[in-house]
């Protein structure tokens, strides 16, 4: 299998998926979406000298390199419209040995805090919306980004570093809570404009 190649493709779909769709449209994916970008770019993940750090553990490594080729092909099937219940399934099968993998790692606290995460339906959102806004601040504090970021093949080429997935802070669950009441609009706007009228 090459461990690389389907790696940097699958970042390269991933990427692209996020920085083009709206959170509301990636139902029934969403968290895939967000078991992909923790597995990827989870700050846990990371080896000091940047990248995916793959586990010395053949076995382990082994499966994250199935993960890896499953994620491609799961994004791969979602380009074309193509994705079906079976490769959710395996997909979330797979993401629950790799959490199993991060606990056999001393790593329960990560696990758990992912676990937490994803099982909330608004923390996974806030997430993904965390990220998708990191992606966007990259690109505009760098004006040739873009230019840089394809290479001659189909394969782009993104260096995102290592993104701390966490649960929203406490003003933070406020103002998603007003979101869901109210609808959308500037979080700074909510207490001053959506309550002006009740004297």
């Amino acid at each position: 299998m090459e461990k690389v190649g389907f790696e940097t493709r699958l970042r390269s779909l991933l990427m692209e998926y996020v920085s083009t769709t709206n959170t509301r449209t990636m139902t029934p994916v969403t968290k895939h979406i967000l078991q992909l970008l923790m597995f990827l770019y989870g700050e846990e993940s990371f080896r000091e000298t940047g990248g995916f750090s793959y586990s010395k553990n053949k076995n382990v490594a082994d499966l994250q390199k199935k993960y890896v080729l499953y994620g491609y092909l799961l994004m791969e099937a979602l380009k074309k419209n193509t994705i079906t219940e079976t490769d959710l399934t395996t997909l979330q099968r797979m993401w629950g040995q790799h959490l199993l993998s991060l606990v056999n790692s001393e790593m329960v606290k990560t696990a758990e805090k992912y676990e937490r995460i994803l099982h909330d339906s608004g923390e996974t959102v806030f997430n993904i919306k965390r990220f998708q806004r990191h992606l966007e601040i990259m690109k505009t504090s760098d004006p040739n980004a873009e230019d840089r970021t394809k290479s001659k093949s189909h394969v782009t080429k993104l260096g995102v570093g290592p993104f701390c997935f966490r649960r929203p802070r406490f003003l933070e669950r406020l103002t998603m809570s007003l979101k869901n009441k109210f609808g959308r609009g500037d979080p700074k706007d909510f207490l001053m404009l959506k309550f002006q009228d009740i004297q």
